[in-house]
């Protein structure tokens, strides 16, 4: 029998299995959740699953006994107690009961009921069929509920809802969101592998989030709502992602939140206070199943007047419960291994407009080319327009480029292209027929560049209301952004210049926007309802008058503008939504005005075609954007007198920063703010190549000019910050060097090859080896007397047109980069290496490089000292290159404290501090470095490899004079007793006085072959010194002293085994030691090719430079002899009285030598003319004519002469005056030698080729000819 409801007995037909229901009961439940999917889906609701597998972790409420019905059905209804909802669904379940009742209602009343005061079932009479605002409480309760518990049942499903944009609720929320402010670390932090912890103290205990988030996370949006962020809300005791639900308890003031990342298993744990907190199914993962591949970041959100501390680790004995829980699970400090303090960025409400990413979630930007009968154009569409994910916010849309009016304008009548005089500019009355013209014919007869107006036009399409519209222009100080936008809101003032009587001179009205209203100048037709013809917003600009006018499908409208002079305008506008194609900017072309891309771009000024190029783009505003907090605040002090003063503010030490200024958008941009804005970034960073191209080549000139703009300060506070991005490090560092340092670099570099050696007392006293011991000096440390270029430095100056004189590289401090580089480089080798995770620049590469090669530069031109020098040698490798110390005492005592200091640190139980103190510092070819760093490692090394080069050369000069001194002597000593000798018969007078009459150059052959015996006149005593120091020299360049005992063998395979065996340091005796083997190295070269033998074996070298480099530093190591055999034949000694003149006679050669890779010019021709004349009016230049030719001199200015005659065919010549002073100089350079003129019989058939050339050159080659 049939159940009947009866509410007196209180029984139900529906307490039943959901099967077992009537037919009529179970198709109105399946139809109430249809309707609720289709109303959820046209509110604009987007419903996604995000976790299929989100069923088999539900849970149902287990009920007692008396939930059994006599049938046998019990309820198991779904445990959804840990889910709640956002306020925005909140208010979307308002709107589901109020449509569930209105579908409710319309079946009532299709079945016949009607309004009664009291139910009658007979009669079909229902209280209920009221709209639903006059309802009673308790049924819009029961109606909330069960939609609700339906929501709930969604998202316990794995489904996420989320409300349009266009819900009130959406807007209660954004104004939430409007008061809290969002704190994430720097994207260059993000964790990919590894487990990660660190803890947030709640000072205050209010509404804050503290979590992980992706580097993706976006500012506006509020952490927890999205997909791009996991975390903990304390105050209400939620966790969010994509939605809430209840876990943990809630936190009070002064509570510490523990934060753990599992990256391994994809998992989160929270704690409170050390104890880890469980969701509502007993279980301490908070998250999991979350995708690792972008990595995690700490992020957190305060609400107004809410106080956070977040603590990243950075000293792991500032956490408070990390040893209770986190590190015996493993886990390690976010900030573990960084040296210095981790940078937050936080969320920044200034409404900034940016480009429009091609990713863009709702609006898309197409460019379309122009034709012959359309201009080009950018259309702005709305991707997303009538779908689930439509969101009909307000758009507001400028293009990226301005166009700036004049300085002064125009009060005068003016003329314009067809001659027709106007009254005042101000006061003219406009007349622009929009239909386009042909300009060939014009282009013939028009001055473009005479035209100060300009035209674009906005096209609005069909279907989008122009009631929600706004065209016209903004200033780059618009910032203002309201999801309502209203004209009447736009702040503007009106400045008002007078006299005392209260007479007006002046009246000027200021705004950040001058725009009109589309839905104001429509016509009536097209006001009240969509239009189905696109609508034509011309605009118009007068760059001359500051007078901007419109007009509206092609007819002129009243409204205007009058802006001041230097005003720069964007062309905007402001749009809502209303169809999928929203308007489009057309650059066209009307008469007697030039498109607006001749505004805009400078080089188009003339140009009456349109142009669009990639630059030009379109903005849409953000609201808010990521801002990247100081990592060093300014120091304020504040201060009060008594009650009657005021407060006293004062800050002592200003805090520097430097900021990039974007002239079109009058804005400026921290440069650290660069490391998370890759364009900008890029465009700096090649900015800074192109500043590094345009000073190359000694231009000095524009040197000096770019320091207007990278002055001293900027540089020197560049180079030093460690949070510059590495790009950006590299490249200023590139600045630098080539604005000031690399015209001084390139002259050293140029005479590194030729030593020029003064014969002084500090010349005599430099020996190879130090002591006896036979140990090698630190190469490039003590005394060096070899003559080089003196560095020239000036003033940085001001630039002009006209040419002047010769300008020398602008000077900076350089002990002060001396001290900044040192420093850095000790920073870098003590505090670097592949653990540490905040290396300067982001990576190895970008904090080495950069600093060695500044080091390599500075070492080239002679400004580090030997202490300076020695502390480089010590970074690089502090057991080869450290101090020898003598036997005893300070050794001893090293030990001994270094024993007390270790023995002190382990009583104290700090058993950390004693293993570092027994761990020296690892010097830079100690650790594993990238290709970068190892090619400039190796040319640091070269130039150690020259240091060392040129002190045995000066070894040789000091050991030489000596050595010739003791000869003249005994040779003077041997002519006396000659001369007193009375017994000697004509045959041993004769004998004994051959060495006396002979030439010097025999004399000296004889007593140096001391293969004669007895018959050689050299004193056995100095032939023993020779040899001494022939053996020394041979020690000093690597060749062994001992001849090995085996047979050698003399293959071209058994001499490359013997090299590969000395190169490796390998014995060919089997039976020796491993430990010989690897022995140490001692000195430079056995430094070097132990390294470059580790760097071959170590990994697979992709650069072939490195491996160029590599190859040749190590063939330096075997050739020393060879090398030095070359440099001696370069090498030349003077008087101490020649010194300064010499050195004269250097500067002008090498400002010579610095022509030959120019082009010359008028000015080029000048330094060369003037460089020959210091030359050949130096008395060196006649004292010493084998120096002349040991410089090349006459090949240097031959060069410049075959670069002048050869790259001209005609029989002119661009440049007669130098030509003759170069014949000149080769006739004087002849003339002061016999062997001066032999070398110059190698080029004489090329200047009797070009005897014929010019009309004043060959009366000067016919010269030198007969010179040679």
């Amino acid at each position: 029998m049939p159940v009947i409801r009866d509410d007196n007995k209180r029984q139900h037909p529906c307490l039943v299995d959901f099967s077992k229901l009537p037919e009529t009961e179970k198709n109105y439940n399946l139809q109430m959740s249809t309707e609720t999917l289709k109303t959820l889906l046209a509110l604009g609701c987007r419903v996604v699953q995000v976790n299929p597998n989100a069923e088999s972790s539900l849970k149902k409420i287990k009920l007692p006994k008396n939930f059994m019905m006599s049938n046998g059905y019990k309820p198991s209804p779904l445990d959804l107690s840990d889910i709640k909802l956002t306020p925005g669904q909140e208010l979307l379940v308002d709107k589901l009961a109020e449509n569930a009742h209105n579908v409710w209602a319309k079946d009532r009343i299709k079945q016949g009921w009607t309004y009664g005061i009291q139910q009658d079932l007979k009669s079909k009479r229902n209280p209920r069929l009221v709209p639903y605002v006059l309802l009673d409480e308790r049924t819009k309760k029961s109606n909330r509920d069960s939609l609700r518990e339906a929501i709930r049942t969604l998202i316990g499903y794995g489904y996420n809802i989320e409300p349009s944009d266009q819900e009130g609720g959406q807007v209660v929320e954004r104004l939430s969101i409007d008061k809290v402010r969002f704190f994430r670390v720097e994207r260059t932090y993000a964790v990919r592998t590894g487990k990660w912890y660190f803890e947030f103290e709640a000072v205050t205990g209010g509404d804050m989030r503290v979590g992980w988030a992706r580097p993706g996370c976006k500012p506006d949006v509020e952490i927890g709502t999205d997909e791009l962020a996991f975390v903990f809300d304390g105050y209400r005791g939620h966790c969010l992602n994509m939605g809430s639900r209840l876990f943990g308890r809630c936190w009070h003031a002064g509570d510490i939140v523990g934060c753990m990342i599992n990256m391994e298993d994809k998992s989160m744990i929270f704690t409170l206070n050390g104890e880890i907190l469980i969701t509502s199914k007993g279980s301490e993962l908070c998250f999991t199943d979350f995708e690792t591949e972008d990595g995690f970041i700490p992020v957190c959100s305060l609400s107004l007047a809410q106080v956070g501390r977040i603590n990243l680790g950075k000293d792991a004995s500032t956490f408070k419960y990390y040893t209770m829980c986190g590190l015996q699970e493993g886990f390690e400090p976010f900030a573990v291994n960084m040296n210095r303090e981790v940078t937050m960025w936080f969320s920044k409400r200034l409404p900034t407009f940016v480009n429009v990413p091609k990713d863009h979630n709702h609006i898309a930007v197409t460019r379309i080319d122009g034709t012959i009968d359309s201009p080009p154009c950018l259309k702005v569409t709305h991707k997303t327009f009538g779908t689930q994910n439509s969101n009909a916010d307000m758009v507001f849309c400028r293009l990226s480029m301005p166009v700036e009016f004049h300085s002064i304008f125009k009060t005068s009548p003016v003329v314009d292209m067809n001659g027709i005089h106007e009254d005042d500019t101000l006061k003219l009355k406009h007349r622009y027929p929009l239909r386009s013209v042909r300009h060939s014919d014009e282009s013939r007869r028009v001055d473009y560049s005479s035209i100060t107006m300009y035209y674009h036009s906005v096209r609005v399409f069909a279907g989008q209301d122009p009631a929600v519209v706004w065209v016209g222009w903004v200033t780059p100080d618009y910032h203002y952004y309201s999801n309502n936008f209203n004209l009447s809101k736009n702040r503007s003032v009106t400045v008002t210049l007078g006299d005392e009587r209260g007479r007006v001179h002046e009246s000027v009205k200021r705004s950040n926007c001058y725009i009109i209203w589309c839905g104001d100048v429509t016509n009536a037709a097209h006001a009240s309802s969509r239009s189905n013809v696109d609508l034509e917003i011309g605009c118009l600009i007068d760059l001359a008058t500051g007078l901007v006018t419109f007009t509206v499908n092609g007819k002129e409208i009243t409204t205007s503008y009058q802006v001041e002079p230097n005003t720069k305008l964007f062309p905007a506008v402001f749009v809502r939504p209303t169809s999928p194609n929203l308007f489009q900017f057309e650059l066209s072309k009307i008469k007697n005005a030039m498109p607006l891309s001749s505004a805009i771009f400078k080089s188009e000024h003339k140009n009456p075609v349109p142009q669009c190029p990639p630059r030009l783009d379109v903005q849409t505003i953000s609201s808010v954007l990521w801002s990247r907090m100081p990592n060093t605040f300014l120091k304020v002090e504040t201060a009060r007198v008594n009650e009657r003063h005021g407060w006293v503010v004062q800050c002592v030490e200003p805090l520097q920063m430097l900021a990039v200024h974007i002239p079109e958008e009058n804005r400026c941009v921290d440069i650290m703010e660069l490391s998370e804005q890759e364009d900008m970034r890029k465009f700096h960073y090649h900015t800074l190549k192109l500043y590094c191209a345009l000073c190359a080549l000694g231009n000095t000139r524009v040197a000096h000019a770019l320091c207007s703009h990278l002055d001293q300060s900027q540089l020197l506070y560049t180079i030093d910050n460690q949070y510059l991005s590495g790009m950006l490090r590299e490249g200023f560092y590139n600045v630098l060097i080539s604005i000031h340092l690399e015209t001084a670099k390139e002259a050293r570099l140029m005479m590194k090859d030729e030593f020029i050696i003064p014969v002084t007392a500090e010349t005599r006293s430099i020996r190879l080896f130090s002591n006896a011991s036979k140990k090698h000096l630190p190469p490039g440390v003590g005394l060096s007397t070899s003559l080089k270029p003196r560095l020239n430095f000036a003033p940085p100056c001001f630039i002009s047109t006209k040419r002047e004189q010769h300008l020398y590289s602008p000077q900076i401090p350089l002990d002060a980069l001396k001290e900044k580089s040192i420093s850095m480089l000790t920073e870098a080798v003590q505090g670097g290496g592949h653990h540490i995770r905040d290396p300067a620049g982001g990576g190895v590469e970008y904090q080495f490089v950069p600093i060695l090669k500044l080091i390599s530069t500075l070492l080239t031109m002679g400004v580090l000292g030997s202490e300076d020098v020695h502390k480089i040698l010590l970074l690089i490798d502090p057991n080869v290159f450290r101090e020898t110390r003598e036997e005893g005492g300070t050794g001893a005592t090293d030990k001994e404290g270094l024993k007390g200091a270790e023995d002190k640190a382990v009583e104290a139980g700090e058993e950390e501090a004693a293993k570092e103190a027994k761990q020296p510092m690892k010097g830079l070819l100690e650790k594993r470095l990238p290709e970068p760093v190892k090619r400039q490692m190796c040319e640091l090394l070269h130039y150690f490899c020259d240091c060392e080069l040129k002190h045995r050369i000066e070894a040789i000069v000091s050991f030489s004079d000596s050595f010739v001194s003791k000869l003249q002597y005994n040779q003077k000593f041997r002519y006396n007793e000659l001369m007193l000798a009375l017994n000697m018969s004509a045959a041993v007078t004769a004998k004994k006085t051959k060495e006396f009459r002979s030439p010097p150059q025999e004399q000296i052959n004889m007593l140096l072959t001391f293969s004669m015996g007895e018959d050689c006149p050299c004193p056995s005593g100095i032939q023993e010194q020779l040899y001494d120091f022939h053996n020394q020299l041979q020690l000093h360049c690597g060749i062994p002293m001992e001849e090995d005992e085996y047979e050698q063998d003399t293959s071209i395979t058994g001499r490359l085994l013997m090299l590969v065996n000395k190169i490796k340091g390998q014995s060919h005796k089997a039976e020796e030691p491993t430990e010989k083997q690897q022995a140490a190295p001692s000195n430079l070269k056995e430094l070097i090719s132990q390294t470059m033998v580790s760097w071959a074996q170590e990994c697979h070298i992709l650069d072939s430079e490195l491996v160029r480099k590599m190859f040749s530093l190590l063939r330096r190591q075997y050739d020393s002899i060879g090398e030095l055999l070359r440099a001696m034949r370069k090498t030349y000694t003077i008087s101490a009285a020649s010194i300064q003149d010499t050195i004269n006679l250097l500067a002008a050669l090498g400002q010579i030598r610095s022509l030959l890779s120019v082009r010359m010019g008028k000015e080029e021709e000048k330094l060369m003319i003037d460089g020959l004349a210091d030359i050949m009016n130096n008395k060196v230049f006649y004292q010493h004519p084998n120096l002349m030719r040991i410089l090349g001199m006459h090949e240097t200015v031959m060069e410049v002469m075959v670069n002048v005659l050869g790259g001209h065919k005609s029989q002119e010549i661009a440049f007669p005056k130098m030509v003759a002073s170069c014949c000149r100089f080769l006739c004087y350079f002849c003339r002061i030698s016999r062997q001066n003129q032999k070398a110059m019989f190698d080029h004489l058939s090329y200047l009797l080729e070009n005897s014929s050339v010019g009309l004043v050159i060959p009366f000067a080659i016919i010269g030198l000819e007969l010179c040679l």
